[in-house]
C-alpha cells in the first residue's frame, strides 16, 4: 500500500505552481482511476454530468478519440492510499468531466489512457479549490449556453457563504479563485445579465 506524503504548499497560488513543475504524463487503465473524495462530494452537490449528452455516440467510442479527449482535457491524479505496485490506483481531481465522460462512453476494449500524475497527495482544501475552478470555468470563461438559474443553482451548490458574508461571492473560496468578482453586481456584469437575475445567492 502506498503511504502518501502531502504537498507542503501554503497557498493556492503555490499549489498551482507546484502542479506545473511536478506532474508526470503516464498511461493508465480506466479501472485504475477513481474520483478523489472531494471531487466526488462536489459532484454529488451539483452534478455537471447532467449538462452533457450521455447517450452512446459511436464517434466517442473509438480508441483514437479517447486519447484525444484525454490529451485535450487531461485528468490530473495522485496515487491512492490503496495503490500497490501490483494494483496501482489513482485519484482524479483535475479533468473530472473527462473522467465522467469516459465512464459513460468508452470502448469495450479500452487502451491505456494518458493522465498527469502528481507524486504526492495535495492538501484537501487545494483539491477542492482546483475542482471548483475546473467546474466553474465552463460558466465564467467558456461561454457555456446554460440558463442563468441553472448556473446559479450550481454555484449555490458548490460555494458556501462565509459567516458574515452577504453572498457566496464574498466567501473565502470564491475570492481565492475570483478576487475581481467580489460582488453580485460584478458577477452579473461578467455574465452580461441584470443584477436582479442573480437572486438566491444574495437573498
Amino acid at each position: 500500500m502506498t503511504v502518501l506524503t502531502k504537498i507542503g504548499t501554503k497557498t493556492y497560488e503555490e499549489f498551482v505552481k507546484y502542479l506545473t513543475e511536478h506532474v508526470t504524463l503516464v498511461s493508465v487503465e480506466l479501472q485504475e482511476l477513481q474520483l478523489a473524495k472531494v471531487a466526488n462530494a462536489l459532484i454529488q452537490s451539483a452534478n455537471l454530468v447532467s449538462l452533457y449528452k450521455t447517450r452512446s455516440n459511436p464517434s466517442e467510442l473509438s480508441e483514437s478519440l479517447v486519447s484525444v479527449l484525454a490529451l485535450q482535457t487531461p485528468m490530473i491524479c495522485f496515487p491512492a492510499n490503496t495503490s500497490t505496485t501490483d494494483e496501482p490506483k489513482y485519484e482524479v481531481f483535475g479533468g473530472v468531466m473527462t473522467y465522467q465522460r469516459l465512464m459513460i462512453n468508452h470502448p469495450s476494449k479500452l487502451q491505456k489512457i494518458p493522465v498527469l500524475v502528481l507524486p504526492e497527495m495535495p492538501p484537501e482544501k487545494f483539491i477542492r479549490l482546483f475542482c471548483l475552478q475546473d467546474f466553474t470555468r465552463m460558466f465564467l470563461h467558456d461561454a457555456h449556453n446554460t440558463e442563468l438559474k441553472t448556473v446559479q443553482g450550481y454555484l449555490d451548490g458548490w460555494f458556501k457563504k462565509t459567516n458574515g458574508a452577504l453572498s457566496i461571492f464574498q466567501s473565502e473560496e470564491w475570492l481565492t479563485l475570483y478576487p475581481q468578482l467580489n460582488s453580485k453586481a460584478k458577477v452579473a456584469k461578467w455574465l452580461n445579465v441584470s443584477n436582479k437575475a442573480l437572486t438566491s445567492s444574495d437573498d
